[in-house]
Protein backbone atom coordinates (compact mmCIF):
# COMPACT_ATOMS: atom_id res chain seq x y z
CA UNK A 1 0.00 0.00 0.00
CA UNK A 2 2.98 2.54 0.69
CA UNK A 3 4.37 1.87 -2.71
CA UNK A 4 0.96 3.09 -4.63
CA UNK A 5 1.72 7.20 -4.52
CA UNK A 6 5.24 5.82 -5.96
CA UNK A 7 3.53 3.57 -8.76
CA UNK A 8 1.40 6.64 -9.96
CA UNK A 9 4.10 9.41 -9.87
CA UNK A 10 6.13 6.76 -11.74
CA UNK A 11 3.18 6.39 -14.60
CA UNK A 12 2.61 10.29 -14.16
CA UNK A 13 6.48 10.69 -15.20
CA UNK A 14 6.42 7.99 -18.00
CA UNK A 15 3.59 9.07 -19.93
CA UNK A 16 4.88 12.22 -20.60
CA UNK A 17 7.98 10.91 -22.16
CA UNK A 18 6.13 9.40 -24.69
CA UNK A 19 5.90 12.97 -26.67
CA UNK A 20 9.60 13.58 -25.94
CA UNK A 21 10.92 9.72 -26.94
CA UNK A 22 9.23 10.25 -30.35
CA UNK A 23 10.72 13.36 -30.97
CA UNK A 24 14.18 12.07 -29.51
CA UNK A 25 13.82 8.70 -31.65
CA UNK A 26 13.15 11.05 -34.94
CA UNK A 27 16.24 13.34 -34.20
CA UNK A 28 18.23 9.85 -33.40
CA UNK A 29 17.28 8.84 -37.21
CA UNK A 30 18.20 12.18 -39.06
CA UNK A 31 21.71 11.37 -37.40
CA UNK A 32 21.92 8.22 -38.74
CA UNK A 33 20.73 9.35 -42.18
CA UNK A 34 23.50 12.06 -41.80
CA UNK A 35 25.64 9.36 -41.43
CA UNK A 36 24.61 7.27 -44.78
CA UNK A 37 24.80 10.70 -46.70
CA UNK A 38 27.96 11.31 -45.58
CA UNK A 39 29.65 8.43 -47.08
CA UNK A 40 27.55 8.74 -50.45
CA UNK A 41 28.21 9.39 -53.69
CA UNK A 42 25.94 10.70 -56.90
CA UNK A 43 23.27 12.06 -54.59
CA UNK A 44 19.99 12.77 -57.12
CA UNK A 45 16.76 13.98 -55.79
CA UNK A 46 13.82 12.69 -57.66
CA UNK A 47 10.52 14.00 -56.06
CA UNK A 48 9.62 12.15 -53.61
CA UNK A 49 12.72 10.52 -53.12
CA UNK A 50 16.40 10.72 -53.28
CA UNK A 51 19.00 7.70 -54.92
CA UNK A 52 22.85 7.54 -53.45
CA UNK A 53 25.64 4.79 -53.81
CA UNK A 54 27.41 3.55 -50.95
CA UNK A 55 30.38 1.50 -52.15
CA UNK A 56 29.17 -0.59 -55.15
CA UNK A 57 25.36 -0.41 -54.14
CA UNK A 58 22.72 1.93 -55.25
CA UNK A 59 20.19 3.29 -52.43
CA UNK A 60 16.64 4.97 -52.02
CA UNK A 61 15.18 7.16 -49.49
CA UNK A 62 11.54 6.61 -50.18
CA UNK A 63 8.96 8.89 -48.63
CA UNK A 64 5.46 6.55 -48.91
CA UNK A 65 2.65 6.09 -46.94
CA UNK A 66 3.35 8.39 -43.96
CA UNK A 67 7.02 7.01 -43.68
CA UNK A 68 10.43 7.52 -44.68
CA UNK A 69 12.95 4.58 -45.59
CA UNK A 70 15.55 3.37 -47.34
CA UNK A 71 15.72 0.19 -49.88
CA UNK A 72 17.34 -2.24 -50.48
CA UNK A 73 15.83 -3.90 -47.51
CA UNK A 74 13.65 -1.87 -45.24
CA UNK A 75 15.17 0.80 -43.07
CA UNK A 76 12.82 3.14 -41.55
CA UNK A 77 14.02 6.78 -40.59
CA UNK A 78 10.89 8.69 -39.71
CA UNK A 79 6.78 7.20 -39.13
CA UNK A 80 3.65 9.02 -39.13
CA UNK A 81 4.73 11.87 -41.34
CA UNK A 82 2.01 14.33 -42.27
CA UNK A 83 4.31 15.15 -45.43
CA UNK A 84 7.78 15.82 -46.60
CA UNK A 85 9.77 16.94 -49.15
CA UNK A 86 13.68 17.22 -50.03
CA UNK A 87 15.34 20.47 -50.79
CA UNK A 88 18.74 21.06 -52.30
CA UNK A 89 19.71 24.85 -51.18
CA UNK A 90 22.99 25.63 -52.12
CA UNK A 91 24.18 22.47 -52.61
CA UNK A 92 22.69 21.29 -49.09
CA UNK A 93 19.84 18.86 -48.92
CA UNK A 94 17.68 19.39 -46.26
CA UNK A 95 14.29 16.78 -45.34
CA UNK A 96 11.19 19.66 -44.44
CA UNK A 97 8.84 17.04 -42.69
CA UNK A 98 5.34 17.44 -40.91
CA UNK A 99 4.44 15.89 -37.95
CA UNK A 100 1.77 16.59 -35.24
CA UNK A 101 1.16 19.53 -36.74
CA UNK A 102 4.32 20.78 -36.75
CA UNK A 103 6.86 21.67 -39.23
CA UNK A 104 10.38 20.40 -39.19
CA UNK A 105 13.47 21.16 -41.51
CA UNK A 106 16.51 19.10 -40.97
CA UNK A 107 19.70 19.67 -43.25
CA UNK A 108 21.12 15.60 -43.71
CA UNK A 109 23.52 16.25 -47.28
CA UNK A 110 26.30 18.43 -48.66
CA UNK A 111 26.39 17.42 -52.29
Amino acid sequence: MMLFPVVVKSAEIVSGLNFVDAQLGDELSILQLRRKMIISENIVINGNSISFIIGDTEFTLKYEEHRLYLTPGYQLFLNDIDGLRFKNMDGMIFIEYEKNNKRYERYIAFV
